[in-house]
């Protein structure tokens, strides 16, 4: 769609697995949203984020006084009216399609190494105490790109399979797709896992009565993390953590006071070797890949949108329409932290257990 409309914008706000990317129609309002309204074979609907591309037959764009005049105020930011695919009649016709796809890091920020970082506190803390500091928290040799540490590759996977076809009675089109999303940080902890579906049929009982339905079934998986948050914001961790801590202490090799914080009963992140993470002195959060490492966080969907109509013809080019459309979700998030000991200059960094659970359902109807 970008592109092809004039005054369209699609913009992805985030590379994590499963994001929806922000459409603006007519520019950003100030009512509170921006979202244009979305209509979906007659249904009104949040997002197009359970719709699956293969699935959609046309989208249409009205951005116009006359968009406000059909659907009210609900309209002011534009209105994307879509439709899915139908079957026709002929031959029942079969398509499959594969995509597989890779995502690396385009560019990365020219951030401070090793040598500069110990310039520059030298010059901010003095030398005396910079080095007294240095000395008791940190090892030599150690020059850590953390961006190279937390992105890697990521990958993508889509599979399609559709068949579509019709008689003078009725037609079909059923369609299903399974999608695997596995974000560019590592250890596979953003990842996205949809499966879905749709079914759009119509069918003539009498020659005056018809009856149709078009369906959109979703269950989707998916975990990620935080990006922006101002506090614990990973991506401004990857920035702006320090150089000479390293990923991981190498055996047994890491400060004395850690060993002492163990012996007392904090609480260290460990890797599945059995290493302990790094802790930095100079900034006051867990380094990146220690922070992917204690969190849990899982994301389940499942999903129906969808509409079934009546039509009746009592006379030739004279139609009685009766229409209800639905939306009916579940929605689970699981959210769960161990405590942990991240700065190496305050033991007590966060030792609680975390966890929580959300349940959301929605029943809409129209």
């Amino acid at each position: 769609m970008q592109g092809k409309v004039s005054g369209v914008q699609v913009v992805n706000n985030s590379g994590a697995p499963g994001a929806a990317p922000t459409i603006r129609v007519r520019g950003y309002s100030s009512n509170g949203s921006s979202d244009p309204l979305y209509i979906v074979d007659g249904l009104k609907v949040d997002d197009i984020s359970h719709l699956d591309a293969n699935s959609i037959e046309s989208m249409e764009v009205l951005k116009d006084a006359a968009s406000a005049a059909i659907y009210g105020a609900e309209a002011g930011n534009g209105v994307i009216l879509i439709s899915t695919k139908r079957g026709s009649k002929g031959k029942t016709k079969v398509t499959f399609d594969a995509q597989w796809t890779f995502s690396t890091l385009a560019n990365k920020v020219d951030v401070l190494n090793a040598e500069e970082y110990k310039t520059f506190y030298r010059e901010t803390m003095g030398e005396d105490v910079f080095n007294l500091l240095y000395e008791t928290y940190y090892t030599d040799g150690v020059d850590t790109d953390w961006q190279d540490e937390f992105y890697g590759t990521g990958k993508m996977q889509k599979y399609n399979v559709s068949f579509a076809g019709g008689s003078d009675q009725g037609s079909f089109f059923v369609g299903a797709g399974y999608l695997y999303s596995n974000g560019m940080a590592v250890m596979d902890k953003d990842y996205y896992r949809r499966f879905n579906g749709q079914v759009n049929a119509t069918y003539k009982i009498k020659p005056w009565l018809e009856v149709g339905t078009q369906n959109t079934i979703l269950a989707s998986t998916g975990s990620t993390f935080s990006e922006s948050n101002n506090q614990i914001g990973l991506l401004k961790t990857v920035l702006q953590h320090d150089p000479l801590t390293p990923v991981t202490y190498s055996g047994s090799d890491y400060p004395s006071n850690i060993t002492d914080a163990i012996n007392n009963g904090l609480d260290v992140v460990y890797d599945s070797k059995g290493n302990i993470y790094g802790m930095s002195y100079f900034y006051a959060a867990l380094n990146p890949i220690a922070a992917i490492e204690v969190q849990n966080y899982k994301k389940k969907m499942q999903s129906i949108n969808g509409s079934t109509y009546l039509n009746i013809t009592p006379i030739k080019n004279l139609v009685f329409t009766t229409r209800m459309g639905y939306t009916l979700s579940s929605i689970s998030d699981f959210q769960g932290q161990y405590g942990y000991w991240g700065k190496i200059s305050e033991p007590a960094s966060d030792t609680e257990l975390s966890i929580a659970q959300y349940m959301y359902q929605t029943r809409y109807y129209q």
